[in-house]
């Protein structure tokens, strides 16, 4: 009695143990990278780029599957509805990847409430913050003359200016602003294209602020 009652345990333990690992497998096919800017997701599909600022996530959430080559894709942190999701590993290092039917982010049309001041190339550390309207409103339709070069000016300080908006919880949307030997505050668009980095000059108000930080660093 003893011996049948093992046994019809082992086998109800070995049956649980393939239908989690055939689960399992289920959720590893269910998931595939198209190419360096498109994955999908238990059927949904996910893209990158096309976005007008750099983004950063603030804090990863749970891991909602994995990809061919260890690549993962996180949840956000305040994304629980998956607009927006992590991928990280492999050629994707640390992208942030949106539904196909979410638009990009443009950072003119978007809310934003708040700007931060950081060193460039840092992601804490915040030097000066602030919620004025006339600096947020400038920055955001920067109208000053655009420019490509491929060569950067020499430069005296160079700061990552995060854009806080409610739109993009648990995301930071972030541009560069850069102080020359001149005196003259550019914004910068990061690009990998053969035109070079884009720099707009910055209106009087967002150089007034930028400067005023330089000061107190």
């Amino acid at each position: 009695m003893k011996i049948k009652r093992f046994f019809y345990t082992f086998l109800c333990l070995v049956v649980l143990i393939s239908f989690f690992d055939f689960l399992g497998y289920e959720d590893r096919l269910s998931a595939h990278a198209a190419s360096e800017d498109m994955i999908i997701v238990n059927g949904i599909t996910y893209v990158t780029g096309g976005n007008d600022c750099n983004l950063e996530v603030i804090k990863a959430g749970k891991l909602m599957a994995t990809l061919t080559g260890g690549v993962k894709v996180y949840e956000i942190v305040g994304q629980e509805d998956h607009k927006w999701v992590l991928v990280k590993g492999g050629n994707f290092l640390n992208r942030v990847f949106r539904r196909e039917d979410i638009s990009p982010v443009n950072f003119r049309t978007m809310p934003i409430e708040e700007i931060q001041t950081l060193r460039a190339k840092s992601s804490n550390g915040i030097l000066a913050s602030t919620r004025d309207r006339g600096i947020i409103e400038e920055l955001m339709n920067s109208s000053g003359r655009s420019i490509h070069i491929t060569t950067p000016y020499p430069d005296t300080a160079n700061y990552k200016i995060r854009l806080i908006s409610p739109h993009l919880k648990g995301i930071s949307c972030y541009v560069e602003a850069e102080i020359n030997r001149n005196g003259e505050v550019y914004i910068i668009y990061r690009s990998s294209g053969i035109k070079g980095d884009e720099y707009v000059k910055a209106g009087p108000k967002v150089t007034g602020w930028i400067k005023s930080i330089k000061t107190v660093r």
